[in-house]
């Protein structure tokens, strides 16, 4: 077996204890070489709640359902918290889909019956510094963040495959902890190669160097460089101002929805999950 995919065994609750009163809840797990454990777990109230093996932990949630072929987790929502030096951001979202755990060699494999999706946001919290923001002004700016992560995410398949990572730089979260010279080095010579400098070779001769600048979180950038040296895609982006932000207390949920397809598509149909007391 794949080491990737090699599981740790444990002591098995039997299903039959489900309804048993004062009797611990279950919990499958799989472990082994993933940036973190998943588990699956089911609440008092017969909720499943299942932590994703991702930077930032976020969770699904949902009601289960016994059937014949396994146990299947109807999900309804998602819960994402992210820290950062002076503040954090909590958001749900609404998400569908279902996926159905069956017995297999003396464990449970996964099986996605419906296409597991964040619909959008639902709400939030925000804490920056000082302020807190709650209500329809946090939903609303969750919600246009949620929009430029989709964005990003997209550019970012396009430039570097998905993949499954944890610390893969060390003193995580390095993208918090040396903020500024991160959002250089990954996405600054993309968005402002006029400012960080280019990735490669570029005849500069079409930029105007006088031209208006656009300024925001202490970045200023050269419109012609928008509208001449950059793709299309990239333009709004660049111009809405808040990509050092995003990229500072949001990284864990642009990974999330950079991984989101490859984890649900060809991670998870390979996991092997055992059941826990």
């Amino acid at each position: 077996m794949n080491k990737l995919l090699h599981m740790t065994a444990g002591m098995v609750l039997g299903i039959g204890l489900l309804g048993c009163a004062g009797m611990p809840r279950p919990h499958w797990r799989a472990e082994a070489d993933l940036p973190q454990p998943t588990v699956v777990a089911i609440d008092a109230e017969g909720r499943g709640r299942w932590e994703l093996p991702l930077l930032g932990s976020p969770v699904l949630t949902g009601e289960w359902e016994e059937t014949p072929q396994g146990r299947v987790l109807h999900i309804d929502s998602l819960q994402l918290f992210l820290n950062w030096q002076q503040g954090w951001t909590e958001v749900e979202y609404m998400a569908g889909g279902a996926v159905r755990w069956s017995p297999e060699a003396g464990g449970w494999r996964a099986e996605v019956l419906e296409p597991v999706e964040l619909v959008g946001v639902e709400r939030a919290a925000i804490r920056r510094q000082e302020q807190r923001l709650r209500g329809d002004r946090a939903w609303e700016e969750a919600r246009r963040r949620s929009e430029r992560i989709a964005e990003i995410a997209v550019l970012a398949r396009d430039q570097l495959p998905p993949r499954l990572m944890a610390h893969d730089r060390p003193n995580y979260p390095w993208h918090v902890l040396r903020a500024r010279e991160n959002f250089q080095q990954l996405w600054g010579h993309t968005f402002f190669p006029e400012v960080y400098g280019w990735r490669e070779y570029r005849d500069v001769a079409a930029v105007d160097r006088h031209a208006p600048t656009e300024r925001g979180e202490d970045i200023a950038w050269n419109r012609s460089v928008t509208g001449y040296l950059l793709p299309e895609a990239y333009a709004d982006l660049r111009n809405s101002g808040t990509l050092f932000r995003d990229f500072e207390e949001g990284l864990e949920w642009i990974y999330m929805v950079w991984v989101w397809d490859l984890f649900f598509q060809e991670i998870l149909p390979q996991l092997q999950f055992y059941e826990y007391s």
